[in-house]
């Protein structure tokens, strides 16, 4: 009966341990500690072209469901969304990196909490793009701030507790595309190069260029091709505006050719250069991504 029970006991435990693992590829922000014992239940490190920073509480407004206040700035983001430990709420954990602010030069952009935040539903939903941080309205807090160092880092935390009593506590880290590549534009090339080769999108605005934009996006591009002699870049136009869809598709892709044109004129080979525009028929596929945009892709 004894080892039975302890038996019981190794197993629970080894699921506990098991169940307490970060996800792959993952790692704590060099900002904030972790809170903890608790663990990385999801992470994504990425060049955002136009991140959306929530300054006011969520609200529909005309049947659309945004921020009362925002702003949008591009860079690297980085985003932690840890599962925190049994016994520990919401504002414990929050309140908890709070004080780790409390350490770092910084200015509060917006903060709430509970229900002065709108619908939790809002925030996890529209504004993340993370279903499991829904939890109750009552039990959630949410703050921005910018940190007073030299690289402007921009921090944002939500944390929440959900129906079912467990707890997550959400990190946005934006660095300024300065920050990321100094005077090399807005992408590290070599951050470029691996989000193509692991088949991801690149999105890009359809905007005016400065010369090293260019040139950071032109070597990147190079130094895929050399690399892979079968394949070529698509250059895909989105234009979500309201007008004529054909009106539309025709801008999208004159913006990719634009681009294209730019490209080739940095000794980017123009036969392995391939440009589209799909108008408004494939919206922004999540919050940071801006609607007018060019997305770039291998194949």
């Amino acid at each position: 009966m004894l080892n039975v029970i302890l038996g019981g006991l190794f197993m629970f435990g080894a699921s506990m341990v098991s169940a307490s693992v970060d996800v792959s590829g993952s790692a704590d922000s060099d900002v904030l500690e972790r809170y903890p014992l608790s663990y990385i239940d999801q992470y994504t490190q990425l060049l955002v072209p136009e991140y959306r920073l929530a300054l006011g509480r969520m609200k529909k407004v005309n049947g659309v469901i945004s921020p009362e206040k925002a702003e949008y700035i591009d860079g690297q983001l980085t985003r932690i969304t840890y599962r925190i430990p049994s016994g520990h709420s919401s504002k414990a954990v929050f309140e908890y990196f709070q004080r780790q602010l409390e350490s770092i030069p910084h200015d509060v952009l917006f903060s709430c909490e509970e229900r002065n935040c709108g619908s939790s539903s809002e925030w996890a939903n529209s504004q993340f793009g993370i279903a499991k941080l829904y939890g109750v309205d009552r039990e959630q807090y949410y703050l921005a701030a910018k940190l007073n160092l030299d690289e402007g880092v921009t921090v944002v935390l939500y944390s929440v507790r959900r129906g079912n009593r467990r707890v997550y506590l959400h990190l946005d880290v934006i660095r300024p595309a300065a920050a990321v590549a100094g005077d090399e534009g807005v992408m590290a090339v070599d951050a470029v190069i691996r989000r193509l080769q692991q088949g991801d999108r690149v999105a890009v605005l359809d905007k005016d260029w400065k010369a090293s934009e260019l040139k950071v996006l032109a070597d990147a591009l190079l130094s895929l091709l050399s690399e892979r002699p079968l394949s070529d870049i698509w250059l895909i136009g989105h234009q979500e505006k309201r007008g004529p869809f054909e009106r539309l598709q025709n801008d999208a892709r004159v913006y990719a050719e634009n681009l294209k044109e730019m490209l080739v004129g940095l000794g980017v080979q123009e036969a392995r250069l391939r440009t589209f525009g799909v108008g408004p028929l494939a919206p922004a596929y999540n919050s940071e991504v801006p609607d007018n945009r060019i997305e770039i892709m291998v194949e």
